[in-house]
């Protein structure tokens, strides 16, 4: 089973790939507010497609009110900005193309006398 500390390099290792400017906007990428804004509005897409008063909404509830609309506004921002998207699915296709011939290796392998 993984540790606690391996599933947040990876978190941190996916969020670069899909939202490298996440980071900018939210210095505690695992704080009660970015933990439940992650698991709503996982890509700068998603952030986009939400309006900006109900994105304000949803943070300043999860953050008691601490923040609001000045985090709306400067995640859509970075969300306008990203350039992870592109760069995610490329990478997501070249991992599953590796994982596939490496398979595909294996299997050869195994059945070679």
């Amino acid at each position: 089973m993984a540790s606690s500390a391996d599933l947040k390099r990876k978190v941190i290792s996916i969020l670069d790939m899909l939202f490298p400017e996440y980071e900018r906007v939210f210095s505690d990428l695992f704080g009660k507010t970015s933990s439940k804004l992650l698991m709503e509005y996982t890509t700068p897409e998603e952030i986009l497609a939400v309006d900006r008063e109900e994105l304000a909404a949803f943070i300043a509830q999860h953050s008691r009110n601490r923040v609001g609309l000045g985090k709306a506004v400067e995640l859509k921002s970075a969300a306008e900005s990203s350039f992870g998207i592109d760069m995610a699915l490329d990478a997501y296709r070249l991992c599953i193309s590796l994982r596939g011939k490496n398979k595909e290796t294996n299997q050869h392998k195994n059945n070679t006398p």
